[in-house]
């Protein structure tokens, strides 16, 4: 079930590149759990290296992980920053659920290329339980 009831604060002034737009979205989009959205966007021989958890290799077994661990209840999704070269980008934010749990996070994204539609050929993943 697709969760769409919840606060989006984006960041400011993040710039209007398509890199950054892209960035943003995704992250909306997962947040969502619209999970879709990141499979489309994401190559067959993908590596997702999530600090302190596991590190993932090819598109099937990212898949596997989100359909069984990816579907947080997210209430609320607070982007700091975003920020792009052609090749490279990177999100910090934070996300309440609905438990009122929050964790801050950071992504970093390697395209294939700065061309559109972007593809996600590699990813790291910082997350942690904020107390407070």
């Amino acid at each position: 079930m697709e969760q769409t009831e919840i606060s989006i604060i984006p960041p400011p002034n993040s710039g209007h590149s398509p890199s950054i737009k892209f960035i943003q979205e995704l992250n909306i989009q997962m947040a969502k759990t619209n999970m879709q959205f990141f499979y489309d966007h994401i190559t067959d021989d993908i590596t997702w290296n999530i600090l302190t958890v596991k590190r993932l290799k090819g598109k099937d077994n990212v898949i596997e992980m989100m359909e069984s661990n990816g579907k947080l209840p997210v209430i609320e999704l607070k982007l700091e920053s975003i920020i792009c070269n052609d090749l490279v980008g990177a999100v910090n934010g934070a996300v309440t659920l609905d438990n009122q749990d929050r964790y801050a996070y950071c992504s970093i994204y390697t395209f294939t290329s700065s061309c559109q539609p972007l593809k996600i050929k590699e990813m790291t993943t910082y997350f942690q339980r904020l107390i407070i």
